[in-house]
């Protein structure tokens, strides 16, 4: 079932009224999820918000490098 517009409507002026924003991904994030995180993070810091990342599970090496900073990780840098 596809959410209706009223869903988006309430996703978009939820962040619209939010200074602190969290975004994270699922376990083992692969190269799309490293990169629609990242580029949120953009977005959002570009409009004023706090935006951080937090990550289930470690990045490959690999995806780390799209970060300006290595991104937190739950469990190692961050406990629940």
């Amino acid at each position: 079932m596809m959410p209706d517009n009223t869903t988006y409507q309430n996703a978009i002026d939820l962040i619209n009224t939010s200074t602190n924003i969290l975004l994270t991904t699922h376990i083992r994030p692969d190269g799309d999820a490293c990169g629609c995180v990242r580029a949120l993070m953009e977005v959002l810091q570009n409009q004023g918000k706090q935006a951080q990342s937090l990550f289930m599970s470690p990045l490959a090496a690999w995806y780390e490098a799209i970060f300006k900073d290595k991104p937190s990780v739950l469990g190692n840098d961050v406990q629940p």
